[in-house]
Order: C-alpha cells, then structure tokens, then sequence
C-alpha cells in the first residue's frame, strides 16, 4: 500500500514531498498489527493532503495494473532480506515469536509469487479498513488550518517539548 500512497499523493496529485505507509506485523502470532502512514507536506496542503490520505485508508484504490510491480517490489525485497550474523539470533527469536520455525522466506516467497489484487483487497478489508485512526500533525500550527483539521476530529495541541527529548 505504501506504493499507491506514494503515487496518489505525491505523484498524481503533488500533495507531499513524500508520503509513505506500512503494515507491521504484531510482535506475536495472533497478536494485532499496526498500520503506519506518513506525510511530509507544506501547511497549506495538509488537510487535503490528509484527505487522500484517509480515504485511502478507509477505501483502497483499485490498482491492479500496479501488481506485477508491487509482486516484483516483494520479491526483491525478501529474496534479499538475509539477516547478518549480529542480528541472526535475534531475527530467529522473532521468527518463532511470530509461529515460525524457520525462515519465512519459504512460506512467504513463493506467496507473493502468485499474490493477485483481490488478496491485497482481502488483507485491506482484515487488518486495515475501519479500524481507529489516530493522526498526528508536527509542525508550526501558523502555517496550517488548525480549524480545518477539527473535521477529522479533536484536536490536542502538545508542546514540542513533551514530544521530543532535549
């Protein structure tokens, strides 16, 4: 997904100078994941850049062309996740953690070999689509519309000094 949010956004509708999403798996078999967007934009462009953004969320765009590239993209991407020796014990930790025995790469490669849309559709629906948004804006609240963006819901105002370390 984080594909078609780089391309809606950025380069369909030069929303964001970058705009980016992730699924993370949970740290645990059976354990919730978590879906990660990010936008980095221009005050002026926030809130529309936003409501791409959730509207993409909530509904995926239909995209299919893009899966030849995206199966290739996953491909490419795990065939060449080796862990180095320092992180391997940890990695095999986190593997069994997850209900594997061995390398995912077996189970998970030769998935995304005969991965089609409609899976992407599927795995949207489960573990993305309708479920709470928490949005978080960082930046200097005079260059954007703080009243624009109570439509997306309470706005908390928090100090920079409670967000980062000094």
């Amino acid at each position: 997904m984080g594909g078609l949010i780089f391309q809606e956004i950025r380069e369909l509708r030069a929303l964001a100078y970058s705009a980016r999403g992730v699924y993370y798996e949970g740290v645990r078999a059976g354990a919730p994941g978590v879906f990660l967007a990010y936008l980095a934009t221009q005050g002026d462009k926030t809130d529309d850049a936003l409501d791409v953004l959730i509207d993409m969320i909530k509904d995926l765009p239909e995209r299919p062309a893009r899966m030849g590239s995206l199966r290739a993209s996953l491909l490419l991407t795990e065939g060449a996740a080796r862990p180095g020796f320092r992180e391997l014990q940890e990695t095999v930790a986190g593997w069994r953690l997850l209900g594997f025995h061995g390398d995912p790469r077996r189970v998970l490669l030769p998935a995304y070999e005969g991965l089609e849309f409609g899976d992407l559709r599927r795995f949207h629906a489960a573990q993305i689509a309708g479920r709470p948004l928490t949005i978080m804006i960082v930046g200097d609240p005079r260059r954007f519309d703080v009243d624009a963006l109570a439509r997306f819901g309470p706005v908390e105002r928090v100090a920079s000094r409670d967000l980062f370390a000094p």
